[in-house]
């Protein structure tokens, strides 16, 4: 899995750091972050898409995805960050 800083999702970097995912092969972004900033970034609820939390998120709306491949929702396997201890507080 890449990592990613996560300054690349953040202000005005947020279609840059799509972009550049996108090009390295990422089909999907997941994140935890207010709806109604990401929702203007092509996020949307992941528990929409199917894909359960890996750590607790509130509300379950900020557990968001975005698709950065055409053929990228359905498949392939989520792996958490290690940099989480489970409580979604990083470690």
């Amino acid at each position: 899995m890449l990592a990613v800083n996560r300054a690349a999702f953040e202000g005005e970097d947020v279609p840059t750091g799509a972009r550049l995912l996108g090009a390295s092969g990422i089909g999907l972004v997941f994140l935890a972050g207010d709806p109604a900033y990401y929702t203007r970034h092509g996020f949307g609820p992941a528990h929409l898409c199917g894909f359960i939390r890996p750590f607790p998120v509130s509300p379950e709306e900020a557990w968001m995805v975005r698709a950065l491949a055409s053929d990228a929702l359905g498949r392939g396997r989520l792996h958490s960050s290690r940099a989480h201890n489970g409580d979604g507080q990083p470690s």
